[in-house]
């Protein structure tokens, strides 16, 4: 049995439907990442930046007594350390990070989340269930599951 490519939306258009429908009703919890890696404030970013590269991650959430403060993103790591040369130190994630983090419940739904992502210009949220930790829910969460393909461990 073969399949049809179905085209996808055109630029400007936005996916509707069952597909889109189905996947906004999920719960967080059914499609983040449950892996998550974090680092404290007071890490430099060169080292952040070398274990987002060594676990194959975009981001990591930022530390400070037990509690996220932040979220630390590659790009803004990569931009902070090029300009770090004129600055003569480098930088700690908790100087990088976006604060406060943008963070959902592990039961808010997908479209509610996709929503917290899109409003802080991000393409991450950590997931908490309470004041823990339990996850991050990534673009390529959400791509992998529209894809319907099994994601990497990614952040």
């Amino acid at each position: 049995m073969t399949e049809a490519a179905m085209p996808g939306p055109r630029e400007g258009e936005t996916l509707t439907g069952a597909a889109n429908d189905l996947l906004g009703r999920r719960r967080v919890r059914d499609v983040m990442t449950s892996r998550v890696l974090a680092v404290v404030a007071s890490t430099e970013v060169d080292a952040a930046l070398q274990l987002m590269v060594g676990a194959g991650v975009h981001h990591l959430p930022v530390m400070d007594k037990g509690r996220c403060i932040g979220l630390l993103h590659e790009t803004d790591v990569v931009w902070r350390l090029a300009a770090w040369s004129l600055h003569g130190r480098p930088p700690a994630a908790g100087d990088v990070a976006r604060k406060p983090a943008p963070a959902v419940s592990v039961d808010r739904t997908v479209s509610a989340a996709a929503a917290e992502m899109f409003h802080r210009c991000g393409d991450a949220v950590v997931v908490n269930d309470g004041d823990q930790i339990v996850g991050i829910l990534t673009t390529d969460d959400l791509l992998s599951v529209l894809a319907q393909e099994p994601a990497d461990s990614e952040q």
